[in-house]
């Protein structure tokens, strides 16, 4: 998500992002006007929708949304405890759900189009031992995307999915 920011704001864009907490790099970019952050957990519907109601009223509508907000399991599905895969499916799914049809609400009302990304895992699509609940997340991810495109696609909205492999972030 940050390397994504920066890239986002040297090229121009305003941002707005949310995570369950502040940080040194958000406190940072605070000071730059292209740049809005507010927290929020995207396993709380309340606390999303109060940050796209700030977005909204600090930059206007949204023309694209990245669906980069995960949490990562890993271990043996077998003995993997209940509350674990629940907020795995909590988050990586029912929350990127409902939080990209308020956004695309918001979208529809725009004449100019716009940019829906979902960041996937090559876990998705590779299978990889001790991942079967995170894959299980991603791969609804990677068909969400493809049937989201097909739906939105003629109105306008743009929606793609990437499927990186590891690389290092602070969940991996």
């Amino acid at each position: 998500g940050k390397a994504i920011v920066i890239a986002l704001i040297n090229a121009g864009y305003r941002v707005s992002t949310f995570s369950r907490e502040s940080s040194e790099f958000t406190r940072k970019m605070e000071e730059n006007d292209r740049f809005f952050f507010a927290p929020a957990d995207l396993s709380d519907g309340a606390t999303v929708s109060a940050f796209l109601k700030s977005a909204e009223a600090t930059f206007g509508l949204p023309y694209g949304l990245i669906n980069c907000a995960a949490i990562a399991a890993d271990g043996v599905f077998a003995t993997m405890p209940e509350d674990k895969i629940r907020k795995l499916v909590s988050v990586n799914v029912e929350g990127t759900l409902l939080f990209t049809r308020l956004v695309v609400r918001r979208m529809l009302r725009s004449q100019g189009g716009a940019v829906i990304l979902n960041i996937s895992s090559i876990s998705s699509l590779r299978g990889f031992r001790g991942m079967a609940a995170y894959a299980f997340t991603k791969g609804g991810l990677d068909a969400f995307t493809r049937a989201l495109a097909r739906e939105l696609g003629e109105r306008d909205i743009r929606v793609n999915c990437i499927a990186p492999g590891y690389y290092d972030t602070e969940m991996s």
